[in-house]
């Protein structure tokens, strides 16, 4: 569909215009790059704006045809362009209350070929478009669309200069565990851990012929501080805010007292917010079952964000659980145009090796489909709201879940975890007489502390006690 011109008008992150009165003005051309950076847009030669009430008026250009060929001159010379991201129907002029102008659209470019810079000079000629304007990209914003625009995903690479002692391998038998809940008769469980990682993507054979991790297995099984030592910038963290205080809860990667991997965080993560959203608790063998529409979408907005991190730019991801919200942030962009990935069907994922475990063990169900789960849950109703934003600057992507509506805390896990903290030797009965529930929902309560991983029992059961099994949990 063509782009129309309806006044009044006024310039917005997609839409740039000019006066034009001598012809093509230079200074296209970084809007040019900028918007084959971000998201597209159109640029309209021959508006100009009132010196008094600096409205946008039409007032046209002398020579479209003298523009057009200059515009076409300019964008096919390589010392000038570094990509044409335009075609024939993109550049036009239209006739606008008897005034000729020059429409110019520019599409977003994909990703092989960013970014799309000006001048022959890749540092100073690379733009990205906000809703101030044009602005030059940063190095690090430069060096993100050079990774981005590898065929590959870069968690495949194999790192030559570390070997298995740096990754947990507590979490590597976690996440046996998980695939074996899922699928119990797989036949990657009979292999042992060097063969096992090997085929699941976390290691890899270097030149010297002897077993390394990859890149995508010291972010999921690694420990902390040898992760930074391969991204200097890797940062997890996840918090609670119940009421007034800043958090009520924290968990983040750099603490010391666990892993700080991607699976644990996961893992950790994804049980504490199941105790914030409805999610009925059923289990068949190991696996569990029943999981509402509404703890499908949050589970998607975290999976989102772990997948499709760019691990190397700062701020890392943060995941921030309020009374009735859910904000869910990480570095980098979408490799996809946002409304092909809502649309779902197209996925293009950053970190492909650990879109594929996730994969591997039930959690990634349906290819490119994450963004349209969560999309879909707030026409169903199960969501009352859903924001996704993409900002630059660094570049961050941001979804955020109201959850407001539908979505009811159940609190009798919290209360129970509450009240094992004060008497770790109590028995059901004594905590339903506590905390005033009855004892089936006590019991409910602690069959999913216990599936989660949070507490075990010790001992018989009337004169044992529960025992937290990890200091993350508390």
């Amino acid at each position: 569909m063509k782009f129309k011109l309806n006044f009044p008008l006024k310039e917005t992150a997609a839409l740039e215009m000019k006066a034009a009165e001598k012809g093509l003005p230079g200074s296209i051309w970084e809007t040019y790059s900028a918007f084959c950076n971000t998201h597209g847009g159109t640029i309209v030669l021959g508006i100009s704006e009132e010196p008094v009430t600096r409205e946008l008026v039409c007032t046209g250009v002398k020579n479209a045809d003298s523009i057009i060929r200059n515009f076409w001159n300019t964008v096919n010379n390589p010392q000038k362009v570094s990509y044409v991201a335009v075609t024939d129907n993109n550049v036009r002029a239209e006739n606008v209350d008897g005034k000729v102008v020059v429409v110019m659209e520019v599409p977003r470019v994909d990703r092989g070929n960013r970014p799309v810079f000006i001048n022959n000079n890749l540092n100073s000629g690379t733009f990205r478009r906000n809703f101030e304007g044009d602005y030059h990209c940063t190095l690090s914003e430069i060096k993100e669309m050079i990774r981005d625009s590898e065929p590959n995903t870069s968690d495949k690479l194999v790192l030559e200069n570390m070997n298995s002692d740096v990754l947990a391998l507590d979490t590597l038998a976690s996440y046996r565990d998980s695939l074996r809940a899922y699928k119990g008769g797989h036949p990657w469980l009979k292999l042992d851990d060097e063969e096992f990682m090997t085929v699941i993507g976390a290691a890899g054979y270097g030149t010297d012929g002897k077993l390394h991790p990859t890149r995508a297995g010291l972010l999921m099984f690694g420990k902390e501080h040898r992760i930074t030592d391969e991204y200097p910038n890797y940062f997890l963290d996840y918090r609670e805010k119940r009421g007034e205080e800043r958090w009520s809860y924290r968990l983040q990667s750099q603490s010391g007292e666990w892993s700080g991997n991607v699976f644990d965080f996961f893992t950790a993560v994804a049980g504490r917010l199941s105790a914030f959203v409805i999610s009925p608790f059923e289990l068949n063998g190991f696996i569990r079952k029943g999981y509402s529409d509404a703890f499908v979408a949050v589970r998607e907005a975290l999976m989102n964000a772990l997948i499709h991190s760019d691990y190397n730019v700062e701020r890392g991801v943060v995941v921030v659980m309020g009374p009735d919200a859910l904000t869910v942030s990480n570095p980098g962009t979408f490799r996809i145009s946002l409304s092909d990935a809502v649309k779902g069907g197209v996925s293009d994922p950053r970190n492909g090796q650990i879109m594929k475990m996730f994969s591997l063990i039930g959690l990634v169900e349906h290819i490119g489909s994450g963004l349209y789960t969560i999309i879909e849950s707030e026409r169903t109703g199960a969501i009352a709201d859903v924001k996704i934003e993409e900002t630059y600057e660094p570049s961050r992507v941001t979804i955020m879940l109201d959850l407001s509506s539908d979505v009811v805390k159940d609190n009798s896990v919290s209360k129970v975890m509450d009240a094992l903290r004060s008497n770790s030797s109590a028995t059901v009965a004594v905590i339903a007489e506590t905390i005033g529930l009855s004892e089936k929902t006590v019991s409910r309560a602690l069959a999913e502390l216990k599936f989660l991983g949070k507490i075990e029992r010790v001992g018989s059961k009337k004169f044992g006690y529960w025992e937290f099994k990890h200091p993350s949990v508390k």
